[in-house]
């Protein structure tokens, strides 16, 4: 539930947010205690956070090699036409070659 009107972070909301993003499974006490708040202060910085949109969700990162996919790559790809049919055509051709993504 996000809402338009965004807040300044102050270095608390900031720390939050960086304890977050490295370890989202900590509970509330944990996370109050790295940044000299409560539980029920840090959880309502949280919730706040939540609401305005700061925090999107929560996700897990996997582990590629465990996953039978070692190697990330972040391609560019420039097509030389955008008919319909050559859209439709892509993930056939990409599936194709040598090397192929998931």
């Amino acid at each position: 539930m996000q809402k338009n009107t965004a807040t300044i972070l102050d270095q608390t909301d900031l720390k939050i947010l960086d304890i977050l993003q490295r370890e989202a499974r900590l509970d509330v006490k944990q996370i109050g205690a790295r940044v000299h708040k409560s539980p029920a202060a840090a959880q309502e910085r949280i919730r706040k956070l939540q609401e305005q949109g700061y925090i999107q969700r929560y996700i897990a990162v996997l582990d590629r090699k465990l996953m039978g996919r070692p190697t990330l790559m972040i391609t560019l790809v420039k097509l030389n036409r955008h008919a319909a049919q050559t859209l439709r055509d892509f993930p056939a051709y990409m599936y194709s070659l040598p090397f192929r993504g998931v």
